[in-house]
């Protein structure tokens, strides 16, 4: 989740150096077409394409932190790509105004303590593998921000490994909120927000020029406060601890 040239914290761990370069360089091209194309977005709706309806409440977002699972730079960069059509069109520029990166949320918290959460964040880290992902519908939330996002598969690995997070979290005394408890969370990547009613339609026609399924790996996992969005440290999924 992130107007100006994106700034972010150190990220730690190898390959994610050569991530965030790759993803520097695509938000320099899509906050060119933001300094051309901003403009008022209002506005509520909800769609769906393809996909079962997914209904769940993003508000709890307005202001916090977030933990947030980060792509392969060549997954990334479809997803960037999504964002610089829909900038282009003037239909979103959201996403790019709050500064905010391709990203699955896996929990949220208004109040936490920062400094709490890096150790376990990156002995978690250390733990796991590059995680296979392949975004295969579109959805919409039913709310006043008109989120579209891309889906991906619930595969056993995705849902295993936010519900071990979930485990680690939990094991430290941090409370899980209902949308990110593993019976109720719902995985999706945003691509636009506060999309106007009237243009949903053209949104999804957007969306389905990506060809689904798009596929590629989950390489990071890091914590940001938002809006608009700061990344505070990432980690490269290493499973070094097991080497």
């Amino acid at each position: 989740m992130r107007g100006s040239t994106p700034s972010f914290g150190t990220i730690k761990g190898g390959s994610g150096n050569s991530l965030h370069k790759t993803w520097a360089a695509e938000m320099g091209l899509i906050m060119s077409t933001f300094l051309l194309f901003k403009i008022s977005i209002f506005g509520v709706g909800v769609f769906v394409f393809g996909a079962e309806f997914c209904a769940f409440d993003s508000n709890a977002m307005s202001q916090g932190y977030a933990i947030e699972l980060y792509f392969d730079p060549a997954l990334e960069n479809q997803v960037l790509k999504a964002w610089n059509v829909l900038a282009r069109r003037q239909i979103s520029t959201q996403l790019i105004e709050i500064e905010s990166r391709p990203h699955i949320t896996l929990f949220s918290s208004p109040l936490i303590e920062p400094a709490r959460l890096e150790n376990i964040i990156k002995s978690f880290a250390g733990k796991q593998e590059p995680l296979s992902l392949s975004f295969s519908s579109i959805g919409s939330l039913p709310n006043d921000k008109n989120v579209l996002f891309l889906a991906p598969t619930p595969t056993l690995s995705l849902l295993q490994f936010h519900s071990q997070l979930c485990d680690a979290l939990k094991k430290e005394g941090i409370e899980i909120g209902e949308e990110y408890r593993p019976d109720s969370w719902i995985p999706h990547c945003p691509v636009a927000q506060e999309v106007p009613k009237i243009r949903m339609g053209e949104a999804f026609s957007v969306l389905r020029d990506l060809k689904l399924p798009v596929t590629g790996y989950a390489m990071d996992i890091g914590l940001v406060e938002f809006s608009p969005v700061r990344e505070l440290f990432s980690f490269v999924l290493s499973n070094t601890l097991e080497a």
